[in-house]
Parts: structure tokens; C-alpha cells; sequence
């Protein structure tokens, strides 16, 4: 066994309480060894996470000209049809906390989906070692540059940004039904169904294609509420 792990190992047993220190400096110095030696796999994880956040590559390459569109396919509920439509709702309606999710590219997806499998492997060093959502954000989430891209261009539309999710794949947005019917290209409508009131966007949503790499789509821009999967049987 090296010097230095034998030192480690003593760090361990002792703890920084239990060392005698010829100064303050000297105690403070030991306290951070044994800090390290207990957590360096942690320092570890964020450090790695921190770097790939540094590296990852920005998915938005240009500017954003409001003028080439793309469209977010998927993003229309299939209540709101003309049966359901009970007109366009007021401009002022408030749409609060909007949700927008952000894409990755399909080489972090497949990255990202090897690494939760290892997380539950046995045999890999990556079992068990879970991060926090922040952590988590840092790794996989969007890179910092896209984010800016597209909390830039909400806010140059008059949306405010609440907030973006610790696992950097959400932007929480607020604003009115006339500054999404701008931004997005779509108009939000009152819908009858079932002789139930609600409200949600006719159409796909579209965005500027230079953003699209970047965006997978706009969570809520309804107010239907999630079905549960499952149903409970009657005994």
C-alpha cells in the first residue's frame, strides 16, 4: 500500500475531530483531505458532469429568422377539433406556466439511455451512483448555449421565463393567448367536450427552424389534465 492511501485510510478511522494539529492552517488542511477521502466519487460525478456540460456541443448553429418555420408535429390535442370549437378565447387569457421541452441529439439520447442501464448493472462502475437533478442537468441536460438561444427568443416575444428545470431539459414560460398566437402560429380556443369546459391550441405550434434542433415541443398549451394509466377494479 502506497504512503498516501495509508494516510487516507487514517483520515477515515480518525476523522478530523480526533488529530492533533500544530496550527489552524494545518487543521484545515486535514479537514479537506478527509472531506475528499470520504467524497471524492461524488466530486468525482459532479466534476465529469460539469466538464460534459462545458463540452457538449450547442445544437442551435444560426440566427433565428422568424420567417423559415418549423413545425412541432405531435403538439395538438385530438379534442380540438371543429366539433369541439367554441371559439378563440380572449387575447389578454392568461397562459401561465407553459411548459417547453428541449430535445437532445440522438447520439446524448442513445449515450444517456446506456448510462441509466449502467446505473443498474452490477458489473459496472456507474451501479448505484445516483445524481442529483441539477447533476443530472449538468450531464444530460440541454447545453447551456441552447437554453440561452431559446429563453432569448421567448422573452424577445414577450413571454416570461419562471424558471429552467435543475435536469436542463424544461423551460417554464408564461404569457397571454395573443403571444403565443405571434410566437407560435397558433390560436388558443375554448373546446366543449363532453359538457366539459376547456381550452387548447388548433393547431401544431411552429417555431423558427433555426431553433427546431433544440425543441421537442410545448407541453401545455391546453388545460387538459393527465388520464391515469391505469383503473381501479371493482372486488
Amino acid at each position: 500500500r502506497s504512503p498516501r492511501r495509508r494516510e487516507l485510510q487514517t483520515f477515515r478511522r480518525a476523522g478530523p475531530r480526533n488529530i492533533h494539529y500544530r496550527n489552524e492552517i494545518g487543521r484545515r488542511t486535514y479537514h479537506i483531505m478527509y472531506m475528499h477521502s470520504r467524497y471524492l466519487p461524488v466530486l468525482f460525478v459532479t466534476c465529469a458532469s460539469f466538464l460534459a456540460a462545458q463540452s457538449r456541443p450547442a445544437l442551435i448553429g444560426r440566427g433565428v429568422d422568424e420567417s423559415r418555420r418549423h413545425s412541432l408535429a405531435g403538439n395538438t390535442r385530438p379534442e380540438a377539433t371543429a366539433r369541439n370549437d367554441g371559439g378563440a378565447v380572449a387575447d389578454n387569457l392568461p397562459m401561465d406556466h407553459m411548459i417547453l421541452q428541449l430535445a437532445r441529439s440522438a447520439s446524448d439520447e442513445q449515450a444517456l439511455k446506456e448510462y441509466i442501464d449502467s446505473l443498474h448493472d452490477p458489473a459496472s462502475p456507474n451501479y448505484h451512483r445516483w445524481m442529483t437533478a441539477s447533476e443530472f442537468g449538468a450531464a444530460w441536460g440541454a447545453a447551456e448555449a441552447d437554453r440561452t438561444a431559446v429563453t432569448q427568443w421567448l422573452e424577445s416575444h414577450g413571454f416570461t421565463v419562471n424558471s429552467i428545470a435543475p435536469g436542463g431539459m424544461t423551460i417554464d414560460f408564461s404569457g397571454t393567448a395573443a403571444q403565443v398566437r405571434e410566437a407560435f402560429h397558433t390560436e388558443i380556443h375554448h373546446l366543449n367536450v363532453n359538457g366539459a369546459r376547456h381550452i387548447a391550441n388548433m393547431s401544431d405550434p411552429d417555431i423558427p427552424e433555426a431553433l427546431a434542433p433544440a425543441v421537442a415541443g410545448i407541453v401545455s398549451l391546453h388545460d387538459f389534465s393527465p388520464r391515469a394509466m391505469k383503473r381501479a377494479h371493482a372486488d
